[in-house]
């Protein structure tokens, strides 16, 4: 398996939120996973389908995500201690909100 080409591409889409936005159409594991391989053979890398999943399955555990874990994914909204913040610009932005109670 290629898991170090994947592992490779993930960190340049975690540091580039232009590739991040071509993952906004994904609406099931398989699109996402498609769209992974399609964005990846665009930047130069090379591996299947099946080794994404591979991949995938391999790093999933028994746990699930919480509605906040799953908003802030999508580009929602975020806390982090006593800060609401922009899941999609972070406090890059200079943007937060302060929770109040």
């Amino acid at each position: 398996m290629n898991a170090s080409a994947i592992e490779e591409f993930k960190e340049k889409v975690l540091a580039s939120s232009e590739l991040q936005s071509k993952f906004s159409e994904a609406g099931s594991v398989e699109e996402f996973v498609e769209i992974t391989v399609r964005v990846g053979a665009e930047n130069g890398y090379s591996f299947s389908t099946e080794e994404v999943r591979l991949l995938l399955d391999s790093q999933q555990d028994d746990s699930q995500l919480s509605e906040q874990d799953l908003t802030a994914v999508a580009g929602g909204m975020f806390s982090y201690g006593n800060s609401i913040f922009c899941g999609y610009c972070g406090s890059r932005s200079g943007t937060y909100v302060m929770k109040t109670a």
